[in-house]
């Protein structure tokens, strides 16, 4: 009886992968026919799981896509699991994604992230692409980052930087002390993003910044 159920299931597990290898058969041979020519893929890749394999190791992530990139050029694919991602390694080819293929590329996948994180993608980082996305853009572009903008919050920067710098030279007290910088640009980066959008310091600034770490960590 055992032998019996081992033999089904393994049995259906082939026909599963040999439904799934036609099936892609399939789809390459119509993207032959139509004149598409996609970026190229790794080899090795396995079925269903596709190059999630590649990627584990000792190695990070990062350097990993770095040789594959080497082998590969600038822009090449990868299947994970049901996903097919491009992978861009080069200014050139980035700048193209945001300017001749913008519209192909910017919306974005529809995610639990962005459904409960994002007040149901309303974040401009996770808004499919549409009247919103557009309308959100030219309100960042024009209100958030333009040269104008950025002129008017320089004394920010110019004053969270002197803190900083006073900061940094009241811990050598005199003495060499080992310091973290990591977590010291940190908390840099954190209060010039603070004072830029509530305008406020101090106590009340590292409030937030430990209230903010502390609902990550619930998060995570």
């Amino acid at each position: 009886m055992d032998f019996n159920s081992h033999f089904q299931t393994t049995l259906l597990l082939l026909c599963l992968l040999l439904l799934y290898r036609i099936f892609f058969r399939k789809k390459a041979a119509r993207n032959y026919k139509s004149g598409k020519v996609g970026a190229p893929e790794p080899t090795g890749a396995w079925p269903v799981l596709g190059h999630l394999h590649m990627l584990q190791g000792p190695d990070p992530v990062c350097k990993k896509l770095g040789a594959m990139a080497d082998k590969y050029g600038p822009i090449y694919s990868l299947k994970l699991g049901n996903y097919r991602l491009l992978v861009v390694s080069s200014w050139e080819v980035a700048k193209d994604c945001f300017t001749t293929n913008d519209r192909a590329l910017a919306t974005r996948p529809s995610i639990a992230a962005g459904k409960y994180l994002g007040y149901n993608n309303a974040i401009l980082a996770l808004a499919p692409y549409g009247d919103y996305w557009r309308y959100i853009r030219k309100v960042a572009t024009i209100e958030l980052f333009s040269a104008h903008r950025l002129e008017q919050l320089s004394h920010v920067r110019f004053s969270e930087v002197g803190l900083f710098i006073k900061d940094l030279f009241k811990l050598c007290n005199g003495s060499w002390v080992e310091v973290d910088m990591s977590k010291l640009l940190e908390g840099l980066t954190f209060n010039l993003i603070l004072r830029m959008i509530a305008n406020e310091i101090g106590s009340v600034g590292q409030r937030v910044q430990v209230a903010s770490v502390a609902s990550i960590a619930l998060l995570l």
